[in-house]
């Protein structure tokens, strides 16, 4: 992962060569986010320092509230398209985790191109998580009270 400022030569995030995934900003521009495995990692641009958040299990897509106090973050014990699939939130405040909905297969989709990881965000000022489901045999759009999951956590 490497940063490019105008006017100035590109430079690596990471002090060494690092691999990860999925990577997005954090609301207060000085941290990036990328996951690995099963860590969800923010890094301080500056300084190069990693914190490292721990997952239960493998996170494909992840999510920061803006505060950095909660993440959401999508699992899967062997991917391929219609695998079944969880949500999972964390509580960075308490260090506790809570399994928001787990996904069934999605028989037929499986080799297809359609792609419906759960991607789970936090939305509408973080008061909301959105993620895509397949309870209901098909793909749907969902939304749970992130109050509702700090509660639980």
């Amino acid at each position: 992962m490497w940063l490019i400022r105008r006017g100035q030569p590109a430079r690596p995030v990471f002090s060494s060569p690092t691999r990860v995934t999925h990577e997005w900003w954090d609301p207060d521009g000085k941290h990036v986010w990328c996951v690995w495995g099963n860590e969800t990692w923010r890094t301080d641009i500056a300084s190069q320092q990693v914190e490292k958040i721990e997952w239960p299990h493998h996170c494909w897509h992840a999510h920061n509230s803006r505060d950095g106090h909660y993440l959401v973050a999508d699992s899967n014990e062997r991917f391929y398209r219609g695998c079944p699939s969880t949500v999972n939130f964390i509580n960075r405040l308490t260090g506790r985790h809570v399994q928001i909905i787990g996904n069934p297969e999605m028989p037929g989709i499986t080799g297809a191109r359609y792609h419906i990881d759960p991607h789970p965000r936090f939305c509408f000022q973080d008061r909301w998580v959105v993620f895509t489901t397949t309870t209901r045999g098909q793909v749907d759009l969902a939304m749970v009270k992130t109050a509702d999951l700090v509660e639980r956590t």
